[in-house]
């Protein structure tokens, strides 16, 4: 397994962040952010305006934007969208979104675009609400993966394929922990982010791996088990990335 970079949602979030908190210029957090190379802009569908990247952020620290947060929806778990609004509804089929908080009411950016130019497009964030802090996310974590394992103890499944150890090993050496946290990061939230997209990264290996014939309610068991870890260590990753918008309602 190569090592895979970040959601660019992600990208943002951290640098984005680090912007806000004055640990990096915008110029260098837009770098970052383009990890692909491609060239970055931010759209606003109701004004019509269009800003480059690094002008965009340096555009959210003047006005006094208090926080960026990281969401990472799938179908049927929305976590923080809502899917009757334009901006919710997109921000599902990209299967990311970042949210900025601050003046001017909370505000969801989504990626859309190719390898050569990649356009946020601004939408009003309809439903945003608290943010789970890096405490509760990862009590859920291991909750969850406390349930997932009394779950599958009851589901026999096969030993992984020898591509699949070969994938878990991967794993457990970094294969998915992807492009880290930006400066100004507390060394807890780096922790949490590799856990959890570990994670993630098992749970879509044991999704793909080929097990026994399983009957339909043992199929249905193992699917809700590895979907309830899923959705904590999706809660857990965007913790990682949004503490610094968490802290900085706290001080507010």
């Amino acid at each position: 397994m190569r090592p895979q970079a970040s959601p660019v949602s992600a990208r943002l979030t951290a640098w984005g962040s680090a912007v806000l908190a004055g640990e990096v210029s915008p110029d260098l957090a837009a770098e970052r952010v383009a990890a692909d190379g491609a060239v970055q802009r931010v759209a606003d569908p109701s004004s019509g305006d269009v800003a480059s990247l690094p002008v965009a952020l340096a555009r959210l620290r003047t006005a006094g934007s208090t926080g960026l947060a990281l969401l990472l929806p799938v179908p049927g778990d929305p976590v923080g969208l809502d899917p009757a609004s334009a901006g919710g509804r997109a921000g599902i089929a990209a299967g990311e979104a970042v949210g900025v908080l601050g003046p001017g009411g909370p505000q969801l950016w989504v990626p859309a675009g190719d390898d050569a130019v990649l356009t946020w497009h601004r939408h009003p964030w309809v439903g945003a609400g608290p943010l789970v802090g890096l405490d509760e996310a990862e009590q859920l974590l291991g909750a969850a993966l406390r349930d997932a394992l009394d779950a599958l103890a009851e589901v026999a499944v096969a030993p992984l394929s020898p591509v699949g150890e070969g994938e878990l090993d991967a794993l457990r050496a970094g294969g998915a922990d992807g492009d880290g946290l930006a400066p100004g990061y507390p060394p807890r939230a780096h922790r949490v982010l590799v856990r959890a997209r570990r994670v993630r990264g098992a749970v879509g290996l044991a999704a793909a791996e080929q097990t026994r014939a399983l009957s339909l309610g043992e199929a249905q068991a193992r699917r809700r088990a590895l979907d309830g870890v899923d959705h904590a260590a999706r809660v857990a990753e965007m913790a990682a990335h949004n503490c610094l918008a968490v802290a900085a309602a706290a001080r507010a």
